[in-house]
């Protein structure tokens, strides 16, 4: 006779790793745009943190070595895929929009992904409908309505960088997809998962670096290193924080929690870049809640 399945009672950590997780990805954004503040382009903007967050990635998994093992190393080529989608692909687009919209508005959009990724898994890996999905979806069309047309913008907004922000929400979207596959069945560590994920992910951007027109110099890099420090900081922290927090944690309560980085967001943004420069105004306050309570709404129906 089985035994009946025990469920793991949500505890007060679970809580506030969750909040941490989405703190961090909130001061991610606002750190990659005070970065680009100091006149470093977009193309090594976009590798600088990642590379940075996979060295703290390393740091933090080599000294976790004593107390557990990688797990399932054989599918570890599963994660290093999804790294190829993001953070590969989506860092390039990402730090474009955070350059041409601003943080605030690129938080949201990016806050958008989960919706996306459960829309996904219905259309591609075949998930069950539910209701709460297309409450969730209207809510993000509403919100990302109210973001993109009218209202006040930054002094040195492009409409483009709305557009990437989008694109960077579909990567993000699609690389939870793989990720989720990923992990199906498997039992590999969510540290190696991360240094996988990050890996990957930084290959690809030495590439885009090596392929456009404009190549970095040498000169361009320990500049680069030094303004995207603290962002390369945060998305290692964030990351591995994610990674744990999806492992050892209840669903319904991590995804909610970590689906507030978009009020995060702003709210640094304010703080560390001024309401009035970043131009935000209650139309962003309320596409931020709409988003939020999308996300968190997938995350209480899956």
């Amino acid at each position: 006779m089985s035994q009946p399945r025990v469920r793991r009672a949500v505890t007060l950590m679970d809580v506030l790793f969750s909040l941490i997780v989405a703190v961090l990805f909130g001061a991610l954004t606002v750190a990659v745009q005070r970065g680009l503040f100091r006149g470093v382009s977009p193309t090594l903007g976009a590798m600088a943190p990642t590379a940075i967050a996979l060295l703290v990635a390393m740091t933090i998994t080599l000294c976790s070595l004593p107390f557990g093992d990688a797990g399932d190393t054989g599918n570890l080529w599963r994660f290093a895929l999804a790294g190829l989608i993001s953070p590969g692909l989506s860092q390039i687009v990402f730090t474009h929009a955070v350059r041409d919209a601003g943080s605030a508005r690129v938080g949201i959009l990016i806050g958008m992904a989960p919706v996306l990724s459960a829309v996904l898994a219905i259309t591609v890996l075949e998930e069950p409908f539910r209701p709460g999905i297309v409450v969730a979806t209207l809510m993000i069309v509403v919100g990302g309505i109210a973001l993109a047309v009218g209202g006040e913008r930054p002094k040195d907004f492009k409409l483009i960088g709305l557009v990437f922000g989008a694109l960077a929400s579909v990567c993000v979207a699609v690389q939870a997809i793989v990720t989720r596959w990923a992990s199906n069945g498997t039992g590999v560590s969510p540290l190696f998962a991360a240094l996988a994920v990050l890996g990957t992910g930084t290959l690809v951007l030495v590439g885009y670096i090596l392929v456009t027109p404009r190549r970095a110099s040498l000169r361009e890099i320990w500049p680069a290193v030094v303004a995207f420090l603290p962002a390369g900081i945060l998305f290692g922290l964030a990351y591995i924080g994610f990674m744990l927090a999806y492992r050892f944690g209840r669903v319904i309560i991590v995804a909610p929690l970590t689906a507030t980085q978009s009020l995060w967001t702003v709210a640094f943004a304010i703080l560390l870049i001024g309401r009035q420069r970043e131009a935000i105004g209650p139309r962003i306050f309320v596409s931020a809640t709409l988003v939020v309570v999308g996300g968190a709404i997938v995350g209480a129906v899956g």
